[in-house]
């Protein structure tokens, strides 16, 4: 008689639902992200609230959004831009003056 060489189809599903199970407990066991204090929205969130409501109202939105540990002021047009306090010159929620090369806190 002669042998064939190879694999069959029971060997490959065995395989693939041993390595199924793996990455299962392997994704299960990994942490959370606790990059960022629990119930605070990321900025890209943050920015996309308030360029809907500019759409939505047709009037512009200002708000403060939190990136890389510094608050910033912004505005969000009835376009759907965004400006920034840089572009402006003043601080959307003050009004005062601000140094461009200063970071906003």
């Amino acid at each position: 008689m002669y042998s064939r060489a190879g694999v069959t189809l029971v060997e490959l599903m065995v395989v693939l639902a041993v390595l199924g199970v793996m990455a299962s407990v392997v994704l299960l066991s990994w942490p959370p992200d606790r990059s960022r204090p629990a119930g605070q929205a990321p900025a890209t969130d943050s920015i996309a609230v308030l360029r809907h409501r500019a759409l939505q109202s047709g009037r512009p939105v200002a708000g403060v959004v939190t990136i890389g540990g510094f608050k910033s002021a912004i505005i969000a047009l009835p376009d759907g831009r965004i400006v920034g306090p840089e572009r402006l010159g003043v601080s959307p929620l003050t009004g005062r003056k601000i140094d461009a090369q200063a970071p906003a806190r």
